[in-house]
């Protein structure tokens, strides 16, 4: 089981959220998760791949996958109803 380290400072009488320690952990788990035969398996069977990586590297993904979609809708003259 993984250990993280708790993702919250106490500052007087006040709870602030570290925000990119939650996040930073938060991947950390999905990277393990990912890396899981079983995950990996059951992400077959339903016709995807799990792959891991950094939030820059998502990041990068989703904006890639943006504009070329965004390109198909353009071409194809696509509107929301």
């Amino acid at each position: 089981m993984l250990a993280l380290r708790r993702p919250t400072v106490f500052d007087g009488d006040v709870l602030r959220l570290d925000v990119a320690g939650l996040a930073q952990a938060l991947a950390k788990c999905c990277r393990l998760a990912l890396a899981e035969p079983m995950i990996k398996a059951r992400f077959a069977e339903l016709g995807g791949i799990a792959i891991g990586g950094s939030s820059t590297e998502f990041g990068k993904f989703i904006a890639d996958e943006t504009e070329k979609w965004g390109k198909v809708v353009k071409f194809a003259n696509i509107r929301a109803e």
